[in-house]
C-alpha cells in the first residue's frame, strides 16, 4: 500500500478512524484505469476490493471541500478531493 494507507486502514478497522469518499472517486478510479489500459473486468475486479475497506460516501458540497482542504493543510496532502478523507471518531 502506499504511505501511510495501510495505517488508515487499520484505523477504520478498528473504528477509531471513519474513512469518508465521494462518488466521484469511483469515477476517477474507472477513468484512470481505463486510460491505463485495464481492461473492464479488471477494473470490476479492482472496484470489488473497494469493498473490503469499509467507507462511506458523501456528497462533495462546500463544506465537505473546505473540510479536505483543512485536511490537506494538516497533512501536506496533494490528491484530489475525490479520495478518502478520514475523521477522527469522538472518545
Amino acid at each position: 500500500m502506499s504511505d501511510g494507507a495501510e495505517i488508515v486502514i487499520d484505523r477504520d478497522l478498528t473504528k477509531k478512524t471513519l474513512l469518508l469518499t465521494s462518488s466521484e472517486m469511483y469515477d476517477d478510479l474507472i477513468t484512470a484505469y481505463r486510460t491505463g489500459g485495464y481492461k473492464p473486468n479488471e477494473i470490476r475486479s479492482m472496484l470489488l476490493d473497494l469493498r473490503a475497506i469499509p467507507h462511506e460516501v458523501v456528497p462533495t458540497t462546500l463544506n465537505i471541500a473546505i473540510i479536505a482542504m483543512d485536511h490537506y493543510i494538516e497533512y501536506s496532502g496533494s490528491r484530489r478531493l475525490g479520495l478518502f478523507m478520514w475523521r477522527q471518531h469522538q472518545r
